[in-house]
């Protein structure tokens, strides 16, 4: 269901532990870059890796500025882009998903939070958009 797609749809605990807390933690601590394979539907043990004190950590995905991973984001960016035209699989997937953004953009505002929000419609010539809120 749009539902179960929205709130299950991915396992924010793993990406919480195995990424964003280490990675937070002092220099030095490991962190995991994946820790799900798609294609088997199956977790798998990654090699943690290390970065310099001074890196930075840019995640991009869907759903990222809900309310359990808002206090995790420095700073968020909302790519506008042209609403789902061309289903990605089946028809019910393709209704799904689209009913799953709009659970999502009632529930986090993403646009309305976001600190920069990118025109994406030409990705030739992506711009910045001022609103009131950024």
């Amino acid at each position: 269901s749009p539902s179960a797609r929205y709130e299950d749809g991915y396992d924010y605990s793993l990406l919480q532990r195995v990424l964003l807390d280490p990675f937070r933690a002092t220099s030095g601590t490991g962190f995991v870059l994946a820790g799900f394979d798609e294609k088997r539907d199956a977790p798998f043990q990654s090699k943690w890796t290390t970065a310099s004190p001074d890196a930075l950590l840019i995640i991009d995905g869907v759903f990222l500025n809900r309310a359990a991973l808002a206090g995790f984001w420095n700073c968020s960016v909302w790519l506008e882009t042209p609403a789902r035209s061309e289903p990605e699989g089946t028809g019910e997937e393709h209704e799904r998903d689209v009913a799953a953004d709009a659970l999502y953009l009632a529930e986090a505002n993403p646009r309305g939070t976001a600190v920069a929000i990118i025109d994406n419609s030409d990705p030739e010539h992506p711009r910045r958009i001022f609103a009131d809120s950024c």
